[in-house]
């Protein structure tokens, strides 16, 4: 009988302690919305921090223009080109896994009236050369939605958002009422315009503009001519090996503002955004 008590009271302890054993997920988890045109987007600046995000639980919401399912610029993804110089492999399956998801499948109309950027704890603006990321950058319904948010990417603030490539350029071309920039007085980094010459001019032959977004200027120009400091725009060290490698990463952070280069940026990207997002935002 005494053992029968005694083996009965240890099976109730294993059995509490396991019930009330805390959960390996984040009951309060982060929320992050991707903003991407129709077509055109980097797939390596989309699905790099998306799955980077993907693996912390992140709570992770898609909004095209008008509610649209989308497509990266498959120029980075399919045929020779991409070969020789569009997303590695592990962009490529990430790729494929975020195209696949259920949030991808069924994103948000930043074009409603009831949409709004203010539920989330972290917004992000992936870039892209082909001319169909116009859409993110030019769309006066986003900039009005990007012009109430960015507030809360000051000091004090909860809010963050992550920019890379063009999609610091969609936030320079955003203004507020008094006509400056949103960015017109923090830190960024964008695409240098000695990388996008450098694509350019080895590939017009054959490619035509497709690297120049927008022929008339550079991105690294259209950025830095929105800020009041010049040397508010950093450029990072050169980069003229193109390098992949994470030690060569160039991500800048001012307070809730979180930018970077290209392709190359976006596993460090990935990272410093969740960690910028989790810090601000409490979660």
């Amino acid at each position: 009988m005494m053992t029968t008590t005694v083996l009965f009271f240890f099976v109730s302890l294993l059995t509490t302690t396991v019930t009330s054993a805390p959960s390996t997920k984040r009951d309060n988890p982060l929320k992050a919305i991707i903003l991407t045109p129709d077509y055109g987007f980097d797939p390596t600046e989309s699905a790099i921090p998306w799955s980077y995000l993907q693996s912390q639980n992140v709570d992770i919401t898609f909004a095209s223009e008008h509610g649209d399912v989308t497509a990266a610029d498959k120029r980075m993804l399919d045929g020779t080109w991409a070969y020789f110089a569009g997303a590695k492999e592990p962009a490529r399956n990430a790729y494929k896994q975020m195209v696949s998801s259920k949030a991808f499948n069924a994103p948000l109309a930043w074009s409603q009236d009831s949409f709004s950027l203010g539920e989330y704890d972290l917004v992000l603006l992936p870039g892209g050369h082909d001319k169909g990321v116009r859409q993110l950058i030019e769309s006066p319904t986003l900039r009005q939605k990007l012009t109430d948010y960015f507030p809360g990417t000051e000091a004090g603030g909860s809010k963050t958002v992550g920019a890379i490539c063009h999609g610091a350029m969609a936030m320079a071309w955003t203004n507020t009422t008094d006509g400056k920039s949103i960015l017109h007085n923090r830190r960024t980094t964008t695409l240098p315009a000695y990388m996008e010459d450098m694509a350019y001019g080895t590939t017009k032959l054959f490619l035509g503009d497709y690297y120049l977004t927008y022929p008339y200027t550079r991105t690294q120009y259209a950025v830095a001519s929105s800020l009041d400091d010049s040397a508010n725009f950093e450029r990072g060290p050169l980069n003229l090996l193109l390098s992949y490698n994470r030690n060569d990463a160039w991500v800048v952070v001012d307070e809730g503002y979180v930018s970077a280069r290209w392709p190359g940026d976006a596993e460090v990207f990935g990272e410093k955004i969740f960690e910028i997002a989790k810090e601000r935002s409490g979660k």
